[in-house]
């Protein structure tokens, strides 16, 4: 639809035609956001809470908790 829109909007020479045009355009844009604005999905419904426990239990590499806090907090030399 929005290939036969833009063909017919580049094809006309009529003021009139050419705004009824744009305005459908616009129409179908508003449809085809607000489609995909309702479709996604929130993150809660992609993870399964039973799965959830497993997968933190698993998880590889340091946690920020885990680290040596003397690394990151020294005093301050004095010169």
């Amino acid at each position: 639809m929005a290939d036969a829109l833009a063909a017919r909007i580049a094809g006309t020479d009529d003021l009139g035609e050419l705004s009824t045009l744009l305005a459908l355009r616009d129409r179908e844009a508003r449809r085809a956001a607000a489609l995909a604005t309702k479709l996604r999905m929130p993150p809660q419904s992609r993870s399964d809470r039973h799965r959830a426990g497993t997968h933190a239990e698993t998880a590889r590499g340091a946690r920020p908790w885990d680290t040596d806090e003397d690394r990151f907090f020294q005093p301050a030399r004095k010169q």
